[in-house]
């Protein structure tokens, strides 16, 4: 007959019982051997002759399963709930295809496919509450009234941006506070509240989490350190260009004075000079020179 129609009721290392139906057709010894491609295992009678014989069989792996026996491939989740997924390896039937929270999915309300979260957190879906934990700047609205969101329960929720500068993070608790309404949205240091959004400070300027009014903006430590280092720069500055000033004028009036003194002991040696000659020289200026000669003449 064929073997098709056996299936093995019990293995252990030794025995092996092989049944057909209710009908017993044989009890043998089991025979393993490694091939290349596969690991065969052989029931012999304990007449020596082969009355069965399968190969080895290998687990689905995640995302799949098979409901069946003697297959020789595994079946798809994503083929009958598109995005699902299974726990673990080898699923052995579809009910294991689940949409599964550490995937970061969650089964749509017709119960046809998985939906991902990110569309929650974009604005695009709509999850049931706490399923999708929206992102630090945005917080879980009602859609109750959306149109985009008609054929969902009415108290699921979609993700909805906080307003501009603003964030979910609780100074108090000093952690994200994961709201249901825009109250949960705090402006950010820097930023003050008016008119239900957040403003920016004016430049250099800061002010604590969730300030009130721009009366709480003030200078950064930043700008507050620059008000003293520049002015100090300032003074510095100028006390060292003065230094530097007064030793330049210094330098040039002991260049000058040295100048002035090699000139005079050049005179001081024309003098001696002139002593020394048979008709002494009067020296006097060219000008002086020109005048006297005229008057003479």
């Amino acid at each position: 007959p064929s073997q098709s129609i056996y299936s093995i009721i019990s293995v252990d290392d030794v025995l092996v019982t092989v049944r057909d139906q209710l009908r017993l057709v044989a009890v043998g010894l089991k025979n393993s051997q490694q091939s290349e491609s596969k690991l065969a295992t052989t029931v012999l009678s304990t007449s020596g002759v082969k009355v069965y014989e399968t190969c080895k069989c290998y687990k689905c792996p995640r995302g799949q399963f098979q409901d069946g026996l003697g297959e020789t491939f595994c079946k798809t989740c994503n083929d009958i709930l598109p995005g699902s997924d299974t726990t673990d390896t080898g699923a052995d039937g579809p009910e294991l295809c689940q949409c599964l929270a550490s995937n970061d999915v969650f089964l749509s309300s017709d119960g046809r496919r998985c939906v991902p979260c990110d569309l929650v957190r974009s604005g695009n879906a709509a999850a049931p509450p706490g399923v999708c934990e929206c992102g630090h700047d945005a917080y879980e609205a009602e859609i109750d009234g959306n149109s985009l969101f008609k054929d969902e329960p009415h108290d699921w929720i979609t993700c909805t941006a906080c307003p501009e500068g603003s964030t979910t993070f609780n100074t108090e608790k000093l952690a994200f506070d994961y709201g249901e309404s825009v109250d949960n949205c705090y402006c950010t240091p820097g930023t003050y509240v008016v008119n239900g959004g957040c403003a920016s400070c004016p430049a250099l300027q800061t002010s604590p989490p969730n300030a009130e009014s721009a009366d709480e903006c003030h200078l950064t430590d930043a700008a507050r350190l620059m008000a003293i280092v520049i002015p100090t720069g300032i003074i510095v500055f100028g006390f060292l260009l003065g230094l530097i000033n007064l030793r330049y004028r210094k330098r040039i009036a002991m260049l000058e004075a040295e100048k002035r003194r090699q000139m005079q002991e050049k005179v001081n040696e024309a003098t001696e000079t002139v002593k020394h000659l048979a008709h002494p020289m009067v020296f006097v200026s060219s000008e002086w020179f020109l005048s006297s000669g005229r008057m003479v003449k």
